[in-house]
């Protein structure tokens, strides 16, 4: 401070030649200064306050003269007033940030070496002053509390990189040019695309009859997505992952990419069929959705029975009575029907050709006694059928003839009786199938022959 001390003199003017130098002999607050203060014998004074150091010290100060012997005068003093200025606040930034789409809310310590300024700030608060300049990347923004914990949450399906901007501010205040805020600092964070699962929404098939052949549900499979908006391109498959009940079908399920459920049910199988299925898309690397379950029922139908039927029967009036193995293969329809009783039934529209009705049994064994003196010709139709919905039903006819006692014809003019054999199991529904018909030429013979 030049001109600090001035009307220097060393006294009257027979002294005029002597030098006057300065002493500081007092110093109140010698930590307020790195240099401490010093006056010149021009009267500069110099003094250099110390590095965050403010306050007031009181200096006193004399004048010496270099006469013989030296006089000093009397002590003066002043005061030296360093002001407070905030310093800057600072930090140590942490590294870039790297998490793959849809990692969820994320907090780690970023921000370390935290500082207010100098130790005489140190009961000043701070904040961070956080921005970035890709909003959407994230649903929670990022931000740094005091502590330095970097906070934010990633946008849901949403990948890419955003440059974070990061400063430090103090209460601190900017009076006499302090400085409350930080230099900016930059660091990125990168969301990496996660290749997200399909998914869809299963159906109910509807249950069908057995041996219903062929089966196609279209839409059995809705809502169909590969994903998010961004993977719209990519393409949807279906795996089936699981059969409680393979033999069910002669050509397993399978769902295509629109949805649609094929099947064919195995040939006279019934029950049903938990079936496991998922979706998968061709996104790098592919992912597939959790898996859905739905059931199959085939309802069981009742095979239509059958058998081979015997030949025609001729025999003589009063021939009595007649045991015919006749009915051969008797089938009661499908492997699983093998616990189904037959019976067979028998009816005629000429009950008096007759003194015991034709009859089967369930072995095929064909029963009849012709009446007494009665001849002419009975056309018999045999059913077999079984008591269950569906085809239920075998129909096959076939003749019986006695000799006449006198030459005639009975094609044209005779008696002629239609007999029904039926072979039956305690039916609900029971449907008729005719198979084939055997039909009977009367033979003519004489009473001579």
């Amino acid at each position: 401070v030049p001109g600090f001390a001035s009307a220097i003199s060393p006294g009257p003017a027979n002294e005029s030649g002597q030098t006057v130098s300065f002493n500081i002999t007092g110093n109140s607050n010698p930590g307020l200064f790195s240099a401490g203060p010093s006056i010149a014998s021009n009267g500069t004074l110099t003094y250099t306050p110390a590095a965050n150091a403010f306050g007031s010290a009181t200096i006193t100060v004399t004048a010496t003269d270099n006469g013989a012997p030296p006089a000093t005068s009397p002590s003066q003093q002043f005061t030296i007033n360093v002001t407070a200025v905030n310093d800057v606040p600072s930090f140590t930034p942490g590294a870039n940030e790297t998490v793959n789409e849809d990692a969820g809310a994320r907090s780690v310590i970023w921000a370390t070496a935290i500082s207010k300024g100098a130790a005489n700030e140190s009961a000043q608060l701070i904040d961070f002053i956080v921005s970035n300049d890709n909003n959407g990347l994230f649903s929670t923004q990022p931000a740094v509390n005091a502590s330095g914990v970097l906070t934010y949450t990633p946008a849901a399906n949403v990948s890419g990189v955003a440059t974070v901007s990061v400063q430090i501010h103090d209460d601190g205040g900017t009076a006499n040019g302090g400085v409350d805020t930080s230099a900016v600092q930059q660091f990125t964070i990168t969301v990496n695309a996660v290749n997200d699962a399909p998914s869809f929404t299963i159906g109910t098939p509807p249950t069908i009859l057995e041996d219903a052949g062929a089966q196609t549900i279209p839409s059995f499979a809705t809502a169909i997505s590969p994903g998010p908006a961004d993977e719209s391109g990519q393409t949807v498959s279906f795996n089936i992952t699981g059969n409680t009940n393979s033999a069910l079908f002669s050509a397993g399920p399978s769902i295509d990419s629109n949805g649609q459920l094929t099947y064919t049910p195995a040939a006279n199988a019934n029950g049903t069929a938990t079936i496991t299925v998922n979706a998968s898309d061709d996104g790098v690397p592919p992912a597939t959705s959790p898996s859905q379950q739905f059931t199959i029922t085939v309802t069981a139908v009742n095979d239509v029975p059958s058998f081979t039927p015997g030949a025609n029967q001729t025999v003589n009036e009063d021939a009595g009575a007649q045991n015919v193995a006749w009915a051969t293969a008797i089938n009661k329809g499908a492997a699983n029907e093998s616990a189904q009783v037959v019976d067979f039934i028998v009816s005629n529209t000429n009950t008096g050709l007759f003194s015991a009705p034709p009859a089967i049994n369930a072995s095929g064994q064909l029963t009849y006694t012709p009446a007494a003196n009665q001849n002419g010709v009975s056309e018999v139709v045999a059913h077999e059928r079984t008591g269950w919905l569906g085809n239920d039903m075998t129909e096959l006819a076939f003749g019986l003839s006695q000799w006449l006692d006198t030459p005639q014809l009975l094609t044209a003019t005779g008696q002629r009786a239609r007999l029904r054999v039926q072979a039956r199991h305690s039916a609900q529904h029971l449907a008729d199938r005719l198979l084939e018909i055997y039909r009977i030429v009367v033979k003519e013979r004489t009473c001579a022959s």
